[in-house]
């Protein structure tokens, strides 16, 4: 079997995909979309990629950073009232010359982006000085921890070493030469996930 079909047939059952490309406008609601996820598919994991993104699915007039505030507000009463894992994805600002003493506050926003999440993880490429050292590798990427709440409430802002392969754009374990011969495994091992083949907001 080929890669896309072992792992296509993995998700099967545990993941729902909800592509915007392929819903009319009338049907492009942020948060009852996420709500409905939850109450009726039994959804316990949500991955919103990105913020931008959720901005144009949110039926709020506002200001930009305004409309940020209120899906994060949204989002965070939403995980406490259904005890669910919401992943919100937002970028860092791009470029130089931001002097920020704390990494949440590159992010590209609003503040409350960051204030109103339990855990803030931060993926990125090391940067190019740290690669010419040789402390690191161009196929290595760090994930950081930089804000918790939760648990032992452990902060890494030195981050966690894991390889990145370009050509199936997949992050592995450091080390871990069986990935490539285990795709199923970039995914989360949970029977949580709810499996939809059809659009359930036909």
């Amino acid at each position: 079997k080929g890669n896309r079909e072992i792992i296509t047939n993995y998700y099967r059952q545990r993941v729902y995909l909800y592509d915007t490309g392929i819903v009319s406008d009338e049907e492009k609601d942020l948060i009852p979309t996420v709500e409905k996820c939850i109450v009726q598919f039994g959804c316990r994991v949500i991955l919103i990629d990105n913020l931008m993104t959720a901005i144009d699915l949110f039926n709020e007039k506002g200001e930009k950073l305004e409309i940020q505030e209120k899906i994060c507000k949204k989002l965070a009463r939403m995980a406490m009232e259904y005890n669910v894992l919401i992943l919100l994805i937002a970028h860092k600002r791009k470029g130089q010359g931001y002097n920020v003493s704390d990494d949440n506050d590159e992010v590209l926003g609003s503040s409350e982006i960051t204030n109103l999440a339990d855990v803030v993880m931060s993926y990125e490429r090391p940067n190019k000085k740290d690669i010419e050292k040789g402390e690191y590798s161009e196929d290595q990427r760090l994930m950081k921890v930089t804000k918790n709440r939760t648990g032992n409430g452990k902060i890494d802002f030195k981050g966690v070493v894991l390889d990145y392969d370009e050509a199936s754009k997949r992050i592995y374990a450091l080390n871990d030469t069986g990935a490539a011969e285990r795709p199923e495994k970039c995914f989360i091992e949970s029977e949580e996930f709810t499996d939809v083949t059809e659009n359930p907001f036909d």
